[in-house]
């Protein structure tokens, strides 16, 4: 992204790990996941989108608790 202005300030990594949790969250994490999950390669799928919803929720906790919005 690399946009310097008030809406991302710079923090590029910052604001697309927020812009991904609120996409999982409003799209459901299999759609969120999109091909990633139906591919043949993915034996486990729900361990797949465990490990996702996992991380992205630590992700989100970290941020909070930082006061990141």
């Amino acid at each position: 992204m690399a946009l310097d202005d008030d809406e991302h300030a710079g923090f590029d990594d910052v604001r697309s790990a927020l812009i991904g949790i609120a996409e999982r969250r409003e799209a459901g994490t299999a759609r969120w996941l999109g091909s990633t999950i139906s591919s043949g390669l993915v034996t486990d799928k729900q361990a797949l989108a465990n490990t996702v919803e996992r991380g992205l929720a630590e992700i989100e906790a970290l941020m909070l608790a930082q006061g990141v919005r």
